[in-house]
């Protein structure tokens, strides 16, 4: 059951490579943003490729984010075809752009964008896994000049997330958590909406009449579907065992004749085909984050596109709930945003593409708010006047204790 991305994202793989590849995008860094490469040692000793970005031309030490990363996705969260822009980099020389130092790593056994020393260990990875290994990346930094050890924060996305909140659960010196379409919940159903909200209400544009054929599900792998979409499209409703053509998976067409029906064969066995998925017991293997919401206590930003279609705005607004009695927790919404929270026209049609500047705009001001220094609880807090307040304050303190030393001088001489 280890061998989750050969029986699962392994298939969404194979589907999407039937779309027109696109290249993979290279970027330079910009002005203001410096690198220093270095390596970390994981799991199973494997020795990794590490990158720290920080602000060029001023003294640190900074805050610092670490990019918890998916098993099979280089640094830069690139793993062709599924993800062609280096979402990571772009996201790393932002922050760093406005003063925040990022860390992003090539997990155990990635050597490149869908390159891999060992496919088989890539793949057999647990979200206990990531964990680990994000531990061993944040110990190797702890020590770097350029990082301030009180104030590294966690980054999760997707499926990262779990592992991304575990560790911050487990790690209470971290400084904070910030999630991108939050895991929120592992429930049998969510993997049934998966289907019904997001993969059937896009194959049927290719099969209004409810009856999908070999030919219609062609058609829609070939269409402009999003990432997700496509992937669970071909999972579920295609026979993977067919190489030569497309065929219809043989587990719905119950009277095998070639034809899927809508309401008499896919949706009567949806739930039976989620349980056969081995990617559910994947993410029932870590706490999500809405059962996390009793346990973290640091600071927590979600960033949620109100479109997308892996991690639904109705579940993630359920964390609202998960931590009522958190001390610092921030929800942000995003209009018109997918799960990349990159533009999109609807559930069906996410793509992994940059992150749109509001939201990162917002993820760099949460992180400075954050790593401010702390102002002395005894001091008044009056908004604007503060500094009027604080120095009359002073000034009367000094001539109180004049008061006091004059008494005390005359007492003595007397």
């Amino acid at each position: 059951m280890r061998m989750w991305v050969r029986a699962v994202v392994w298939s969404i793989l194979i589907g999407m490579a039937m779309l027109a590849s696109r290249p993979v995008h290279a970027q330079s860094a910009p002005s203001g943003v410096a690198e220093e490469d270095f390596t970390v040692t994981l799991g199973d000793g494997w020795v990794s490729q590490a990158k720290l970005t920080y602000p060029a031309g001023r003294s640190g030490p900074f805050p610092t984010v670490l990019l918890v990363l998916h098993p099979d996705v280089s640094m830069d969260f690139l793993v062709p075809p599924v993800s062609n822009d280096p979402i990571y980099k772009d996201l790393a020389e932002y922050l760093s752009a406005r003063g925040i130092a990022v860390v992003r790593y090539n997990p155990r056994y990635v050597t490149g964008p869908g390159e891999y020393a060992d496919q088989e260990k890539v793949f057999a990875q647990m979200p206990v896994d990531m964990v680990a290994d994000a531990r061993r990346v944040l110990e190797a930094i702890k020590t770097n000049p350029r990082v301030d050890a009180r104030r590294v924060f966690a980054h999760g996305w997707s499926f990262s997330t779990l592992a991304a909140a575990e560790l911050v659960a487990q790690t209470p010196e971290l400084a904070g958590l910030i999630l991108v379409g939050p895991i929120a919940t592992s429930d049998r159903q969510m993997f049934i909406e998966d289907y019904t909200d997001i993969v059937l209400p896009y194959l049927l544009t290719y099969a209004p009449d409810g009856r999908i054929t070999a030919n219609a599900l062609k058609q829609a792998q070939e269409g402009d579907g999003g990432f997700n979409t496509k992937g669970l499209l071909g999972f579920a409703f295609v026979d993977g065992s067919v190489t030569d053509r497309v065929a219809v998976n043989p587990f719905f067409d119950k009277n095998s004749d070639g034809v899927l029906d809508l309401n008499n064969e896919i949706l009567p066995n949806l739930g039976a085909w989620v349980d056969t998925d081995p990617f559910v017991e994947i993410y029932r293997s870590i706490p999500n984050v809405y059962d996390q919401g009793s346990v973290i206590r640091q600071p927590v930003l979600v960033l949620q596109g109100e479109l997308d279609g892996a991690t639904r705005l109705r579940n993630v607004r359920g964390l609202n709930q998960a931590f009522a009695n958190h001390p610092d927790f921030t929800l942000k919404e995003y209009p018109g945003l997918g799960h990349a929270l990159e533009p999109t026209r609807g559930l069906s049609y996410n793509q992994l593409t940059f992150y749109s500047e509001q939201p990162k705009a917002d993820y760099a001001a949460w992180v400075l708010a954050r790593s401010a220094p702390a102002v002395p609880a005894a001091l008044p807090r009056t908004g604007g006047a503060d500094t009027h307040v604080l120095l009359a304050l002073l000034a009367l303190l000094s001539l109180l204790a004049s008061g006091i030393g004059w008494r005390l001088k005359r007492r003595a001489v007397t």
